[in-house]
């Protein structure tokens, strides 16, 4: 009986320990912030006429500067990396997903890509491949400080015309990044 109770005593203190050990490891050793997003991607999207745009803000809405990373995944879980539209139609990349951003405070970075194509024409414009469009993605903050906010919309449309002025949408909806409230 007296070695049962040795054994159950010493089962005991080597539980309370190991769970002291694992306590002993404070909350704030990481420090990122991470918010999960869903995108309804199953858009209008060929090589031809039907062409899907998704679109994300990162603001930094705080006084000091704020390192975070836009990550993005295909259907398939594959992450999704490309670096978006960088020439002079009116949209913006400054973001890179996958790749660390640093926002200056007060300010934004954002994100711009197309999917599928469009016909102006006999011209064939081709964008990103259809199969490529994200369907989740995260944002995580690696900074201690400092507040973002965030959104993003997606939006699928076909031509109407040969001269490619007049867009029929079929799908425009939000990225709900955290209900609009910073992080």
């Amino acid at each position: 009986m007296k070695r049962w109770l040795k054994k159950t005593g010493i089962l005991a203190a080597s539980a309370v320990a190991l769970t002291s050990l694992i306590s002993a490891v404070p909350a704030s050793a990481d420090v990122s912030r991470v918010e999960y997003f869903t995108i309804q991607n199953n858009t209008a999207c060929d090589s031809s006429i039907r062409m899907t745009g998704i679109y994300f803000n990162i603001n930094n809405i705080s006084g000091t500067t704020v390192q975070a990373t836009l990550y993005l995944y295909k259907n398939d879980g594959t992450p999704y990396t490309s670096s978006g539209i960088t020439t002079g139609t009116g949209y913006s990349s400054t973001i890179v997903p996958g790749t660390g951003v640093t926002i200056a405070p007060h300010s934004t970075q954002q994100y711009a890509a197309v999917f599928g194509g469009q016909t102006n024409g006999t011209t064939v414009t081709t964008y990103l491949p259809c199969t490529d469009r994200p369907a989740y993605g995260k944002i995580v903050v690696e900074s201690e400080t400092g507040l973002i906010m965030a959104n993003g919309e997606i939006t699928g449309s076909d031509k109407v015309d040969p001269n490619n002025t007049n867009r029929n949408l079929y799908n425009h909806r939000e990225v709900n990044i955290n209900e609009g409230r910073p992080f």
